[in-house]
C-alpha cells in the first residue's frame, strides 16, 4: 500500500523539515509551502552547524494548525528510559524540573517547546523506536515523518550543498507506504518517491534518535 503524498523539492538546504510538513499538509488539503512552513515557525530555520528544523518545532507547528499531532521522541540527552511510563502531567512536571538544571541553549529551546506540545495536548512520548508503529500509522492511511540518519541513508560522504555529511547529520523523510520488507518514502532533499529496505530504514532511524528532539511525527486531521 502508498499514500497518494505529494512530493516536494525543498528549496532551502535546511528545508527538508518544513518541506515534509508541507507534504503532510497538502496531503490533507491545506496548501502551505515549505516558505510558509518556515515563516510560521516561531524560531524559523536554525542555521548553526546547518542544524534546520527541529521535529518538536514542527510537530507544535501542524497542532497550531488545527491537527491531531502525535510525537515521539527518545533523547537519551534530556529524557530517561523511565520517563516512558509517565502520564502527561507527570512528564511534564519531569520537564519543567529539568529546565532547571543546566543545559545548553538549544536543548532548554527543545524543553520549552516539548511543554508547549503536551500543554497543547499533542500526544507526546518518550518512546523507543518501533516498525511496527509506522506500519500501524501507514495503515490508517497516516503519513509519518521521520527524522533518520543522513549520512546512512543517503551512503555518500557529500551532497550538492553539503560539501561533507557529518556523521551525525539528519534528514526528514515521509513515510508513504510499504510493501512486505520495503518502505516507500518522499524524500525532500531529491523531490522523489524513493525505495528503502526496511533494515536500513531502522538502523538509519535508530542512529538519530538519543540526541533528536523527537524522531517520530503523525499528524491526523
Amino acid at each position: 500500500m502508498k499514500l497518494k503524498v505529494p512530493v516536494l523539492e525543498a528549496k532551502n538546504r535546511l528545508g527538508c523539515g518544513p518541506t515534509s510538513l508541507s507534504m503532510i499538509l497538502n496531503y490533507y488539503r491545506k496548501n502551505y509551502s515549505e516558505k510558509q512552513v518556515i515563516d510560521n515557525l516561531e524560531i524559523g530555520l536554525i542555521k548553526k552547524e546547518d542544524l534546520g528544523a527541529r521535529a518538536v518545532d514542527l510537530a507544535l507547528l501542524a497542532k497550531k494548525f488545527g491537527f491531531d499531532v502525535i510525537c515521539y521522541s527518545y533523547n537519551m540527552e534530556l529524557y530517561r528510559p523511565s520517563f516512558s511510563r509517565l502520564s502527561k502531567p507527570g512528564l511534564i512536571s519531569e520537564i519543567k524540573k529539568l529546565l532547571q538544571k543546566k543545559h545548553s541553549a538549544s536543548n532548554k529551546a527543545v524543553l520549552k517547546t516539548t511543554i508547549k506540545l503536551l500543554e497543547n495536548n499533542a500526544d507526546f512520548k518518550i518512546k523507543m523506536p518501533s516498525i511496527d508503529d509506522i506500519i500501524k500509522f501507514l495503515k490508517k492511511g497516516i503519513p509519518v515523518i521521520l527524522a533518520v540518519n543522513a549520512k546512512i541513508l543517503f551512503e555518500v560522504e557529500k551532497l550538492q550543498g553539503f560539501p561533507k555529511i557529518p556523521n551525525n547529520m539528519g534528514h526528514f523523510i515521509v513515510l508513504t507506504g510499504f510493501v512486505d520488507d520495503i518502505f516507500y518514502y518522499n524524500c525532500p532533499y531529491y523531490g522523489e518517491s524513493k525505495k528503502i529496505s526496511k533494515d536500513k530504514l531502522f538502523f538509519a532511524l535508530s542512529n538519530n534518535i538519543l540526541d533528536s528532539s523527537a524522531y517520530l511525527i503523525a499528524v491526523k486531521s
